[in-house]
């Protein structure tokens, strides 16, 4: 029981202690880097084809971690930086839940080291799809052999 509280409490205050240092990091926004126009919409595409064709988080593959992020049409026109720091704060905690998920220790060297991948290899990506009132982005971290190294930045539980 106390392990599962001091887990906790560690994982808490590593979130306190990564919100201000997400706020340092530089600004990457790319526009959808494909020329073909995808203005899909619920309308064109029943909804099963859309989340399987836009919608797939996590490891794509071995080198690409993916979050999807729908924003309000009225937030991305007014705030990008907001819809950015959305987007790293859940790849930051996907990827912690994902450790977890693979039966590894997450604490403070593998959190900094998450935060520190996210920092320097995602992207928010602004795609050309319209979903209702919302836009979607991408927020791509693109690393070689990313999920391998992913898996070796905390120990596995005993």
């Amino acid at each position: 029981m106390n392990k599962n509280i001091n887990g906790l409490l560690l994982f808490l205050l590593s979130l306190v202690l990564l919100i201000p240092g997400l706020s340092c990091s530089g600004k990457k926004v790319k526009e959808n880097a494909d020329n073909k126009s995808t203005s899909c919409s619920i309308e064109n595409l029943s909804p099963e084809e859309f989340e399987k064709r836009y919608m797939k988080e996590g490891f794509i593959s071995d080198r690409t971690f993916r979050i999807i992020i729908l924003a309000p049409v009225e937030e991305c026109e007014s705030d990008i930086d907001a819809v950015q720091e959305k987007a790293r704060k859940r790849a930051i905690s996907t990827l912690q839940k994902y450790l977890i998920s693979e039966n590894r220790i997450v604490n403070q060297k593998s959190t900094a080291e998450i935060i520190n991948i996210v920092n320097t290899y995602g992207m928010l990506i602004k795609k050309d799809i319209r979903c209702q009132n919302n836009y979607v982005f991408f927020y791509d971290i693109e690393r070689d052999n990313l999920q391998r190294h992913v898996n070796t930045i905390s120990k596995p539980r005993e």
